[in-house]
């Protein structure tokens, strides 16, 4: 394999949000390597482009966007955009109606949820599962997700890892391009990155 092709394999999985140590591992290559690749030209996603001023946007434009349900949510039942409650949600929902993009909620119980469905609370996560477990719900999650994938290229997701890491590999080997805009930004980071998009 040639240099230029594992630099494009380190920035494509550095795009769907895995970390350094675990690209490396992966591609059978040093951490330094992985490392130096990522800090010198990190690949921005084609969902996020530089604008004009050089501030980074956000185009949503003919993508499904996928956004991870969170523990916050209300006490009784509401429609699915309505019953989960945290900033963090609140914020991605905000920038993701402001482009009139379509969208789902990826609810660790439920699977895929469109955003008007109403659901009572319920208290699961993929962050505390095992891999068995978490494997089963991203294979019938993607059978969910297949009548609203027809006649779309691109796939943009808001979830954390645990949500993702089955589900962006497949997404791939079906032919989309899969765009994880805030992949690597911390809690904090990724706040403050919706703010400055809403």
């Amino acid at each position: 394999m040639s240099d230029v092709s594992v630099s494009e394999n380190i920035r494509a999985l550095a795009r769907e949000g895995l970390k350094v140590a675990e690209i490396a591992r992966r591609l059978g290559i040093r951490y330094q390597h992985a490392y130096n690749v990522l800090k010198q030209s990190p690949a921005p996603s084609s969902a996020a482009a530089r604008d004009s001023q050089g501030k980074v946007s956000l185009d949503l434009t003919d993508a499904l966007v996928l956004v991870s349900c969170v523990s916050q949510k209300l006490t009784r039942p509401a429609p699915a955009q309505l019953l989960y409650r945290s900033e963090w949600f609140l914020k991605v929902r905000k920038v993701v109606e402001s482009q009139k993009a379509d969208w789902l909620i990826l609810s660790a119980l439920h699977g895929v949820i469109a955003p008007d469905t109403e659901i009572a609370p319920y208290e699961k996560t993929l962050n505390t599962a095992d891999v068995i477990e978490r494997r089963a719900w991203a294979e019938n999650t993607l059978r969910q997700l297949g009548p609203h994938l027809i006649g779309r290229r691109r796939v943009v997701i808001f979830a954390g890892q645990r949500y993702r890491e089955f589900l962006v590999p497949a997404l791939h080997d079906d032919g989309y391009e899969v765009d994880v805009p805030m992949a690597n930004l911390r809690i904090g980071e990724q706040l403050a990155w919706l703010t400055s998009r809403s």
